[in-house]
């Protein structure tokens, strides 16, 4: 329905979630994003 919040896996819909729960998810994936920035590049 429009407007509501899901979790998507490889395409699909697997679950709905609240705003409060979608917002954690957002924000547990800015912090990922930001240490991915910090790693140390392998050279080889």
């Amino acid at each position: 329905k429009l407007g509501d919040y899901v979790v998507v896996h490889v395409g699909f819909a697997i679950s709905t979630v609240d705003e409060t729960e979608a917002q954690e998810v957002f924000e547990f994936l800015r912090q990922m994003d930001e240490l991915a920035e910090l790693e140390i590049p392998q050279t080889g």
